[in-house]
């Protein structure tokens, strides 16, 4: 299709206990779809190649028909995740989105896919406060990753030193940035914001996929 991202495969990050939220909160409903629905529908809009899900629990996204694959390293958190969707991408690059953030905007995504120009890693930032649910991989991050994982390191900034890292500062990217783009759903609260800010997108009629 016309302007779709090509050479990054989309992934999806759907591990995590949801300890706060007490249940799975990638299956919450927010304006009559689940969240990974949400999530998956925007990638697959975007991108030439289809979302994969990283998840340990395939059986409970039978539903989303979607290309699946788990942790090759177990207990790893985010990092697993990121590690594995670097070993089973056919593409050189990823693109991680998290599960429980439906309000990243195409015109961000688009604006750090053109800034990858040989980088290991694109990732927006605030300072040195990075957002590793909405950025860029290559598979070059794959040794990186493994011996952060090996040291026991499970925080995914522990590899960026072994790799290059095109940080863009959020206030550069403004335009594309609203209050909500990198908010994540832990708790019950959090879930009933990020559903009153869905209805006031849809009032608005502002663009929210």
């Amino acid at each position: 299709m016309k302007n779709m991202i090509k050479g990054i495969t989309p992934v999806i990050l759907a591990g995590g206990k949801s300890s706060r939220m007490g249940y799975n909160k990638s299956l919450a409903t927010v304006g009559g779809k689940r969240l990974i629905e949400l999530v998956a529908d925007k990638v697959a809009g975007l991108f030439a190649a289809p979302p994969l899900l990283v998840t340990n629990t395939p059986d409970e996204y039978a539903f989303a028909s979607l290309s699946m694959t788990g942790d090759l390293v177990k207990g790893a958190g985010p990092l697993g995740g990121i590690h594995a969707a670097l070993h089973y991408s056919r593409l050189e690059y990823i693109f991680v989105f998290a599960c429980d953030m439906p309000f990243v905007s195409p015109e961000l995504v688009r604006y750090l896919a053109d800034r990858v120009n040989g980088n290991d890693v694109v990732i927006p930032s605030w300072g040195k406060r990075f957002e590793p649910m909405c950025a860029i991989y290559s598979k070059h991050c794959l040794c990186a990753i493994e011996s952060a994982l090996g040291r026991g390191e499970r925080r995914i900034i522990d590899f960026f030193p072994a790799v290059s890292v095109a940080a863009v500062e959020v206030e550069t990217i403004g335009a594309f940035v609203s209050p909500e783009t990198f908010q994540n759903i832990n708790t019950p609260v959090d879930l009933e914001n990020i559903r009153a800010r869905w209805s006031v997108h849809k009032v608005d009629g502002e663009s929210i996929s």
